[in-house]
């Protein structure tokens, strides 16, 4: 079953073609790894699916929902989430609290009863924090839980990113490029939680990524855009015998 499928997308600005009718899906449990040179159209799409850009053509569907149907601000609510690859964070504010950011679809009391802290809102509150530390901890972070997230290293807060699109329970995630800054001990790390992650929430995911090693260990499907136009869809083993990604992105002549 496809959890994802973009169906003829396309999207200019002014006189730049950013998406040229791209096609494909995602199957239901799933890792696709979607990568191609800088400005390729890889946080473009991202941005048609999560409602930032109106596509002038196409039509994208999330576990059968049309997502062009939807504003940005219901997309967390259906099972959408991602990371960005500009982190916005409350520099000021604990990484628990940050984290707990992208549950806000989550709480189901009130508007009075939170201004209140009514039994029911401090009951959800407790459960999704012991969710969000949940998380942390599958990150290595519980430690930092309470430490203001502004004056951590780059790619722990990318970690914390992280953490706060997990927190969301989504059924789809899209990582924009969640190894940014990491070593490559981390790099390493990051696709053994993906994979966990991806198991044990039952997630399907999109990554995009330029650290090849990553995707290619831990996609099942790859599909890869150059200037805006899909140019290959399949297997990783497919990808890394084809001529013109084997140049580009392996290093090798297939």
């Amino acid at each position: 079953m496809n959890m994802l499928s973009v169906e003829g997308v396309s999207l200019r600005f002014g006189g730049v073609l950013a998406l040229d009718d791209v096609t494909f899906s995602v199957d239901d449990g799933s890792i696709c790894g979607l990568i191609g040179p800088n400005g390729a159209g890889k946080t473009t799409l991202f941005n048609c699916i999560t409602r930032l850009y109106d596509p002038d053509s196409g039509h994208i569907h999330f576990n059968g929902l049309d997502l062009l149907d939807r504003r940005a601000h219901e997309i967390p609510r259906h099972g959408v989430a991602r990371t960005f690859q500009n982190l916005g964070f409350l520099p000021g504010e604990t990484v628990l609290d940050n984290v707990l950011l992208g549950a806000h679809h989550r709480f189901r009391s009130r508007y009075l009863g939170a201004l209140l802290r009514s039994v029911a809102h401090r009951r959800e509150q407790r459960a999704l924090t012991e969710d969000a530390l949940t998380v942390l901890a599958g990150l290595n972070l519980l430690d930092l839980a309470y430490r203001p997230v502004g004056g951590l290293p780059y790619g722990t807060q990318k970690r914390v990113e992280l953490a706060r699109a997990v927190v969301g329970k989504p059924r789809l995630i899209l990582l924009d490029e969640p190894a940014n800054g990491l070593t490559h001990g981390e790099v390493d790390e990051l696709g053994d939680v993906i994979r966990r992650f991806q198991a044990e929430r039952d997630l399907t995911v999109v990554l995009v990524e330029h650290h090849m090693r990553l995707v290619m260990g831990v996609s099942d499907h790859i599909v890869a855009l150059a200037m805006g136009r899909k140019i290959f869809d399949g297997t990783p083993a497919a990808a890394q015998s084809n001529a013109a990604l084997s140049e580009a992105y392996f290093g090798t002549t297939a």
